[in-house]
């Protein structure tokens, strides 16, 4: 009888695609045929991955797997049905090995696609990505930065600015990506000082609520992002993770240190390469692997956006 690992619509799409990991160390290791049901499968394709809603023979013999340590990860084997409601647990060297093969088997629908080339083809002009998350990841009142107080601590404007600036006097022709949730109208001032655009793809989805949501396709913007060799991300956030360190191809990572005040701001960058998604927890957190960015000078580069992967 075949057996099942099972993901559905649990948490954030790039929290689920590091849940994706875990199930292709499952598959590798126990042989659990992967199924998902996610509201994005109408814009993204998982080669190997059936989309397939759970039914009644998926509580045969089923466990649901959280907070899976490395006995239970061991044992799943005993089980016909397994539930993923979380993302780590498999044996690290394994997991490593699974996630560029979770990389390489997404793909967009060609619509979508061909949506997000035409939006990038900006005449040859560098370009920047910018990752907006609020919603859940609130801005302090206090004109600080802290993920030691708030653990999903939003990027304020103020610093995206900074950022921003720094990256105009290195690079004059360059244009900025914007991916935001929320409206894009609330970030006006980047618009006003910037040459700033989104991609046109507005989003069906209206499940995450006003804030949260995003007024743009949010399998779209990642890509989008993904096409960037510059990201100016949000510390802590799987989706600036999965845009600048997994897809595509790994991008140079500004983002604010650890702690930061608007009387001082500062940016720190790392090119960590394709990872998993704790080593990008620890950078953010911890600023394990980050350098400080002093001037404009210590500014990456940007390049032209890459789509030839798409």
């Amino acid at each position: 009888m075949q057996k099942h690992s099972y993901i559905t619509d649990f948490t954030g799409i790039c929290n689920r695609l590091e849940a994706l990991v875990l199930a292709f160390a499952i598959r590798e290791r126990h042989g659990h045929e992967i199924r998902i049901s996610w509201p994005e499968c109408d814009a993204l394709q998982v080669a190997g991955v059936r989309v397939k809603k759970p039914g009644l023979f998926s509580f045969y013999n089923r466990i649901k797997i959280r907070d899976c340590d490395a006995a239970t990860f061991e044992r799943l084997s005993q089980f016909h049905n397994v539930w993923i409601r979380g993302l780590f647990g498999a044996p690290d060297e394994l997991a490593d090995r699974c996630l560029p093969k979770v990389a390489e088997s997404l793909k967009l629908l060609p619509a979508l696609a061909e949506t997000v080339r035409k939006t990038l083809a900006t005449g040859n002009r560098p370009l920047v990505g910018v990752h907006v998350r609020r919603g859940d990841f609130t801005v302090a009142q206090n004109g600080q930065f802290n993920l030691a107080q708030q653990k999903y601590n939003a990027v304020p404007d103020w610093l995206l600015l900074h950022g921003m600036k720094l990256l105009k006097a290195r690079c004059p022709e360059v244009r900025f990506l914007i991916c935001c949730t929320g409206d894009r109208q609330h970030y006006r001032a980047l618009f006003d000082q910037f040459d700033c655009f989104c991609v046109e793809s507005q989003s069906p989805y209206g499940y995450k609520g006003p804030g949260h949501a995003s007024s743009t396709h949010p399998v779209a913007d990642l890509f989008a992002l993904a096409c960037c060799d510059v990201v100016l991300a949000t510390p802590a956030s799987s989706f600036s993770h999965w845009a600048a360190n997994v897809l595509g191809k790994p991008a140079t990572v500004i983002m604010p240190p650890g702690e930061v005040s608007d009387s001082a701001p500062r940016l720190v960058k790392c090119k960590l390469g394709q990872t998993r998604l704790p080593k990008w927890n620890t950078a953010s957190r911890n600023g394990i692997g980050v350098e400080v960015i002093q001037s404009a000078k210590d500014m990456p580069m940007p390049g032209v956006p890459h789509t030839e992967w798409l």
